[in-house]
């Protein structure tokens, strides 16, 4: 007696078996536990599309090579076996495509990775991308000990390592390594919810055929920023730049209507080592009607190779745009041609309100230049 053999559950079985080589799943009452491995396809994805949507499950990678690009669009958390042993690279996948996306209503906790092999397409490439296409301001995302990695191409000038796009959920950054790459390590564009960058070591962009900073944060188009934007103690290594950098600059550029501003910007705590000629620690500059106010700038150690045009804390107020209320106190700044420097072209009132009090300035070229 001959058997027909149903093709579709064949397949079907296939699949089934081969979702099952590359996780297990331990479910109990409350949520899911997917134990991911590493093998052909998009295994972290698959478990990501049967994770709960309504949120609660895990996702814990095993060490190895993951050659994928991820989308996080649910409330999960998803760990690494640590960025020393479990790797996710979109090398050859979709240009343009970032290798990690965020963008979901829920909390998300990530970490344990290394995030590397971003694929470019017009000249620009996304480590990662933490967005919200529904927005919804409760929601947290929390990036924790990974490393980012970049293409180690002093030519290339967009490679975004990390990049806070103008959404209103609160993203914390904390205990994650950048290096080896050209363009912006961390690039927050008018995102409007907290946004703490704590405890990290950044390298400075290694561009070579034009500048750029290391954390680069603007609002315009009459945005107001008025959460805590916090930067604080994290180690930048500027001595990797090859042309002039930033490492941490706060921006209101004049694109678009004015009245953009940032209104709460605290810096503490941070370390910037190796400044060369033309770089900058911590700059702030506005334009075309956009401000920053009330910031505050505490307990920073700067240090410089004593070149030309470097800058401890620098303020750029120009076309309309000014920089005021800024508390600049107990910074250690040494190695540098200016310590502090305060401008404010074709105005006769520089940096309004600023209050500059019990900071050590003593060994560099010029201490204070207001």
């Amino acid at each position: 007696m001959k058997m027909k053999i149903d093709r579709k559950v064949i397949l079907m079985l296939f699949i089934a078996f081969f979702i099952t080589s590359t996780f297990a799943i331990t479910r109990n009452v409350h949520a899911a536990t997917f134990n991911v491995v590493p093998g052909p396809g998009t295994p972290i994805q698959n478990a990501i599309n049967l994770a709960n949507p309504a949120g609660g499950d895990t996702i814990v990678v095993a060490a190895g090579l993951y050659n994928e690009q991820i989308v996080i669009n649910k409330p999960l958390t998803i760990t690494g076996a640590g960025y020393s042993t479990t790797t996710i690279t979109g090398a050859g996948k979709i240009g343009g495509t970032p290798v990690v996306t965020i963008d979901t209503t829920g909390n998300v906790i990530f970490s344990g990775f290394t995030i590397t092999g971003a694929p470019p397409a017009g000249g620009n490439s996304y480590g990662m991308v933490a967005k919200q296409t529904v927005p919804t301001p409760a929601a947290t995302y929390t990036i924790s000990d990974c490393k980012f990695v970049g293409t180690n191409t002093p030519a290339n000038n967009g490679e975004f390592q990390f990049y806070a796009e103008g959404g209103p959920e609160a993203v914390v950054f904390t205990r994650n390594t950048i290096t080896q790459y050209s363009g912006n390590g961390i690039l927050s564009e008018v995102h409007t919810g907290p946004l703490e960058i704590s405890y990290n070591i950044i390298d400075a962009p290694l561009c070579n055929n034009q500048a750029a900073d290391t954390i680069f944060f603007m609002t315009y188009g009459g945005t107001n920023v008025a959460s805590l934007q916090k930067i604080s103690y994290n180690t930048f290594n500027m001595g990797t730049a090859n042309l002039k950098s930033t490492a941490v600059s706060i921006s209101a550029p004049g694109f678009g209507v004015g009245n953009a501003q940032y209104s709460n910007v605290v810096i503490t705590g941070n370390k910037f080592n190796n400044l060369k000629a033309n770089g900058r620690a911590i700059g702030f500059w506005t334009s075309g009607g956009n401000n920053i106010v009330n910031s505050v700038v505490t307990k920073n150690y700067i240090t410089g190779t004593g070149a030309a045009g470097s800058y401890g804390i620098n303020f750029y107020d120009d076309l309309g745009g000014t920089t005021s209320g800024t508390l600049i106190s107990c910074n250690a700044i040494t190695g540098m041609a200016v310590g502090i420097y305060l401008r404010n072209p074709g105005v006769a009132t520089d940096a309004p309100g600023t209050t500059i009090s019990t900071n050590n300035i003593a060994g560099n070229t010029v201490g204070l230049d207001w």
